[in-house]
């Protein structure tokens, strides 16, 4: 499937620099270590798909196809490969029933046991607990797009004329250009964006949240 990928899917890249800073103090008050940076990512990705559609779609024989239920798939490394089970209906979980679902299918996953009723619609690849700032992801056809997360850490940014230290996140946003274009992607970029840097809003969002 990777070879195909490579081959035959046209990919292009697009990077985004994400402040993770207030995400990170929103885990420290929630005093919730059952839910970690990738439950945020996870949710923010939910809800940004909400309101980017093309990029939770399948790209096939028939062309491309918009789903209408958003299935975030987590690449999770077992002993010969990789595997990524979905977490259905994501957009539509609260915080930490999302929180409770990732460690619940990403434990069966690493027993090799993935559910086949729901595949995901769009993948999210982390490698940031092995020390990766940023790499360029494949995606997983039939989807159409895949995030990578690197690893999270403090960096010198200028702001309003001063230098400060900030955490910060690299995040690698691949698509496949027959189903989004460069504007389409640098858009979903943008809100997810703002999801991560406003993370309370997570707390209280809920499946009618846009």
């Amino acid at each position: 499937r990777m070879t195909l990928s490579a081959r035959n899917v046209p990919h292009f890249y697009l990077f985004a620099d994400i402040d993770v800073t207030a995400a990170q103090a929103l885990r420290a008050d929630l005093g919730e270590p059952a839910i970690s940076l990738t439950d945020l990512v996870v949710a923010a990705v939910a809800r940004s798909l909400r309101a980017h559609e093309r990029l939770n779609a399948h790209v096939g024989s028939r062309g491309v196809v918009l789903k209408a239920a958003c299935h975030v798939g987590l690449a999770v490394a077992v002993e010969d490969g990789v595997l990524a089970p979905a977490l259905a209906d994501a957009d539509r979980l609260g915080l930490a029933e999302l929180a409770d679902l990732r460690q619940r299918v990403t434990t069966a996953a690493r027993a090799g046991v993935v559910a086949p009723q729901s595949p995901p619609t769009f993948t999210i690849t982390s490698l940031a607990s092995y020390g990766v700032e940023r790499f360029l992801p494949l995606i997983n056809p039939p989807e159409c797009a895949i995030l990578a997360v690197g690893r999270s850490g403090d960096r010198v940014v200028a702001r309003d004329g001063a230098t400060i230290i900030r955490e910060q996140m690299t995040v690698c946003l691949a698509c496949d250009h027959r189903a989004v274009d460069g504007a389409g992607a640098a858009e979903f970029l943008q809100t997810l964006t703002a999801w991560l840097e406003d993370p309370a809003r997570l707390v209280t969002a809920t499946g009618d949240t846009p």
